[in-house]
């Protein structure tokens, strides 16, 4: 562990190999596999049961909308369940605080979701939004920070940010230490 806050402990690790109760998938509104995301690398380590249940889902729900989620098993990974949500795209055409609200409320949604679902162990999330949904890192990080702030999540016995590579943890800390 290379930092906590309250219950929350930061790591350099990959999301799908995390024991936690759940981990979240952030996904995109089809669920299709992508490689080189979380997305990719949790359907991976999860197998084609987890695909099969997942493309069923869309099939009957259809795609996902913005912080649309489907809660499923863990198959093959370490988590008792996967919590996958299609996150919201930075918007350039937005203002910066309308961009973060949207991501706050992303975050904010896995933890109700593992609330409602009686999952609060233990959960597991990457920087939800950077990467394929353009959100700066720092911006990923600090929305977690402030839902963690803000909203009830004390049941949750550990709240574990992973970090997949250690440069993304450097540019997320470098100015803040």
């Amino acid at each position: 562990m290379l930092k906590s806050y309250k219950n929350l402990n930061i790591i350099i690790g990959n999301i799908e190999e995390q024991d936690t109760q759940v981990i979240v998938n952030p996904t995109n509104a089809e669920m299709a596999w992508e490689d080189l995301t979380c997305n990719g690398a949790i359907g991976n380590k999860a197998g084609t049961e987890f695909w099969g249940d997942t493309e069923k889902a869309i099939k009957e729900g259809g795609n996902l909308k913005t912080n649309g989620v489907i809660f499923s098993e863990g198959y093959n990974t370490n988590a008792d369940h996967i919590l996958n949500i299609y996150p919201p795209f930075w918007q350039f055409a937005d203002s910066k605080e309308a961009n973060e609200q949207k991501l706050f409320e992303c975050f904010a949604i896995c933890f109700e979701i593992c609330k409602r679902e009686g999952k609060t162990e233990s959960i597991s999330f990457p920087l939800i939004g950077a990467g394929a949904f353009m959100y700066p890192i720092k911006t990923s990080y600090d929305q977690l920070i402030k839902v963690i702030d803000t909203c009830d999540v004390s049941m949750f016995k550990e709240i574990r940010l992973t970090f997949w590579k250690e440069d993304h943890y450097n540019a997320c800390f470098e100015d803040r230490i």
